[in-house]
């Protein structure tokens, strides 16, 4: 159920009441009333402390039109760091900015995330240089489509292997609740800020399956923490 922000700060300000020791039948009724708010929103403590939390954003440079890929890897980092995103720019001739909103502890650890799952997945492309560069003349826009192919590919696993663990990690009732209110703020601050933000859907992908399929296979070797398995010997494409 989704519970107004009013409710939220009407319960943060009866349990700010409630700690005064100046009146003590005043405190216990405040807490009193706080409780029952509790419950028939089936709020936690936790709910209503973190919907009390300040919201900021961060930006993340990118092309006026993005890769498909990146997207994709915005929506990984979103997962986890319960962080929502838009397409920003300053105007016609200015920088375009990927915009994280949330928690300011979530949007500086997903902004970093992004640019390691970034880098991490342009290394690992390094390495398969022989199989996704066509070597011969006029092959440059056949390159480009392996390339990103497999740019896609190891993003989508890696997003996939992220609601994985996301769901797993969510099992209790309380984190359950966490997230629903760490969503909820970022939200707020996106609505906020940018209230005629316009939709930006990314181009659909024109894959080379193969490429897709070697970066989807190596993806697997990345998450949000480090490369963590070495990629096997070359084999064809």
């Amino acid at each position: 159920m989704s519970v107004d922000r009013s409710v939220m700060e009407k319960i943060a300000k009866l349990l700010e009441l409630a700690k005064s020791p100046c009146n003590e039948y005043e405190a216990a009724r405040a807490a009193e009333k706080a409780q029952e708010l509790l419950d028939r929103y089936n709020l936690s403590l936790g709910e209503v402390e973190l919907a009390a939390a300040e919201s900021a954003e961060t930006h993340f440079l990118c092309p006026r039109n993005p890769p498909r890929y990146l997207w994709v890897l915005v929506a990984a980092v979103n997962t986890l760091f319960d962080t929502a995103s838009i397409l920003t720019e300053e105007d016609l001739f200015g920088p375009t900015c990927i915009t994280l909103c949330g928690i300011p502890q979530n949007v500086e650890a997903a902004r970093l995330t992004l640019h390691y799952l970034q880098d991490s997945i342009k290394a690992i492309a390094r390495a398969r240089r022989d199989l996704l560069v066509i070597k011969r003349k006029s092959s440059q826009r056949a390159n480009l489509k392996r390339r990103m192919s497999y740019f896609y590919g190891a993003a989508c696993r890696i997003h996939h292997s992220i609601i994985e663990a996301k769901a797993k990690a969510e099992a209790s009732e309380q984190r359950q609740a966490i997230v629903r209110v760490s969503n909820a703020i970022a939200l707020r601050h996106m609505n906020e800020k940018y209230p005629k933000r316009k939709s930006s859907k990314p181009r659909k992908p024109n894959l080379d399956e193969r490429a897709f399929l070697l970066g989807h296979a190596d993806g697997a070797r990345i998450n949000a923490h480090g490369v963590h398995k070495a990629l096997p010997g070359n084999s064809e494409l």
